[in-house]
């Protein structure tokens, strides 16, 4: 909710992002080089606690949660994430 993200050394990468994502659907998250995907995914996984506004997996802050603390902590997306991306391919030209 109202996500702000930006890197010590310059301006927000993300500005004011909302969303919810539900249980067993899958998503695209799409846009141009340098626009924020992959900055999105490393906070969704946890990377950083320095962002403002919130992430919340099942009404839970993701800042509050420990990650041995239950099944649905940031730990338990982490690998479907990275087998998201990894299964993801540009189609060719």
């Amino acid at each position: 909710q109202k996500l702000t993200f930006a890197y010590p050394d310059g301006a927000p990468v993300l500005r004011d992002v909302s969303f919810r994502l539900e249980h067993g659907k899958s998503y695209a998250i799409v846009g141009a080089s340098g626009s924020g995907k992959s900055t999105l995914l490393s906070l969704l996984m946890g990377a950083s606690p320095d962002y403002q506004g919130q992430i919340r997996y099942d009404g839970h802050e993701l800042r509050g949660i420990s990650a041995a603390s239950s099944n649905s902590t940031p730990a338990s997306v982490m690998p479907w994430i990275s087998a998201a991306l990894a299964s993801f391919a540009p189609p060719k030209r």
